[in-house]
């Protein structure tokens, strides 16, 4: 498959149009949707920033990108504990937390290690013998959990609550690197992605929507990619964009419902109902979607409605596309299977085939396919134990 021309990638990235009788009302709404829509080139300008920030993040320079050494050395061919958030990993059993994600914000625990805190909170108990010998993150856990699945999986991906991603990097273009190294080839890296653009190198994507989203977040100015493309806030992406539209008067023939202007009452969850009205040219979802907020809409609110799904959707599908396709590129192997969990993912009608063709389109050259790792995280933990403690015997043996 050839590059795609810029102007060709401009237009095999864009949704349908919006179709409305009233070309007045059409155009003051793709206006002002027109800062959700990323043209051909600022695709390719994301594309040169993440690799950016990947290599001064694997290097130990500043950056949005955590890339943080897991020192899981090898893949399947104890106990494991999957802790869902930002660690530094002094060891493959020493993870202390960056800071909390999503809905939590527990400040006493951040800046310190969370396998030694289960483990205190563990015996304290009294009840319950377990040795932690391993902790990783759920993105690990799904790369590991694919590559049971199929042995080429190298990168591992999260679409759910949160976003973040992993994959195989080989080890010597890794800096960080604090336990003693005995050959290891190759390592898997946490990229913690959902901070990306959090030093300011994404802003120039930023809509009024974002911000309004991120003003409404718990941790305000933080997981500025993770507020573009994941579970818990694009909802409120869509939810932000109606009330402008109705505040504006084009959408809804009554003053905004007070019940819209709730912010996290916009479930993602509706977005994924909506888009599969437009797969199946219905909109009895969407209609049951806004009987929630006491709207009855008309055909050009069903429409709209519908279009501003589609929009904040395939915006999302297309950032996840843009840094798995520079990965691919990054890696250089022959071919690389792709592991995906989580709700949105799961759930979400066209998020997989947008994102089958966007990847294709920006890494032409890289042969790749996506499964559904299904609970990487939970099943992933335990193969990593596994790895864990067959690594100690392979130590042991070797003195």
């Amino acid at each position: 498959m050839t590059v795609p021309t810029e102007r060709a990638l401009h237009e095999a990235i864009q949704v349908a149009p919006l179709d409305l009788p009233d070309d007045v009302k059409r155009q003051k709404i793709e206006n002002l949707l027109a800062q959700m829509r990323l043209s051909g080139a600022t695709a390719r300008k994301i594309q040169n920033v993440f690799l950016s920030e990947m290599n001064k993040g694997i290097h130990q320079q500043d950056s949005s990108l955590q890339m943080e050494n897991t020192y899981i050395p090898e893949l399947p061919d104890g106990t494991g504990f999957t802790f869902s958030f930002p660690m530094i990993q002094h060891s493959l059993d020493v993870g202390i937390l960056v800071t909390w994600t999503k809905s939590f914000n527990c400040p006493d625990v951040v800046g310190k290690d969370c396998v030694a805190l289960l483990e205190e909170a563990l015996e304290r108990r009294g009840d319950t013998r377990v040795k932690v010998v391993a902790v990783l993150n759920d993105t690990t856990g799904t790369l590991l959990q694919g590559a049971t699945q199929d042995p080429c999986t190298a990168i591992g991906l999260i679409l759910g609550t949160g976003s973040n991603a992993c994959y195989l990097e080989r080890a010597d273009k890794v800096e960080h690197w604090e336990p003693e190294r005995h050959g290891e080839r190759e390592v898997i890296i946490d990229i913690e992605w959902g901070a990306f653009g959090d030093n300011g190198v994404l802003d120039f994507i930023k809509t009024d929507f974002d911000r309004q989203n991120d003003a409404n977040s718990l941790l305000v100015s933080s997981f500025t990619f993770e507020k573009y493309i994941s579970g818990k806030y694009l909802g409120e992406v869509v939810r932000c964009i109606l009330v402008n539209l109705s505040t504006d008067g084009l959408l809804f023939t009554r003053e905004t419902p007070e019940s819209l202007l709730i912010p996290g009452s916009f479930l993602t969850d509706y977005i994924s109902l909506i888009e599969q009205d437009t797969v199946d040219g219905g909109s009895e979802n969407a209609k049951e979607v806004l009987s929630k907020f006491d709207i009855t809409p008309d055909e050009d609110d069903l429409k709209i409605i519908q279009y501003v799904c589609a929009v904040a959707s395939n915006r999302a599908a297309l950032l996840v596309s843009i840094c798995v396709a520079t990965l691919l590129d990054h890696m250089k192997r022959e071919e690389v299977t792709i592991a995906v969990d989580g709700s949105l993912y799961k759930h979400h009608p066209r998020l997989e085939s947008w994102m089958n063709q966007y990847i294709n389109l920006l890494a032409p050259a890289r042969k790749f396919k996506l499964i559904h790792a299904q609970d990487g995280s939970g099943k992933g933990a335990a193969i990593v134990a596994a790895i864990a403690l067959r690594l100690k015997k392979r130590l042991e043996s070797t003195k």
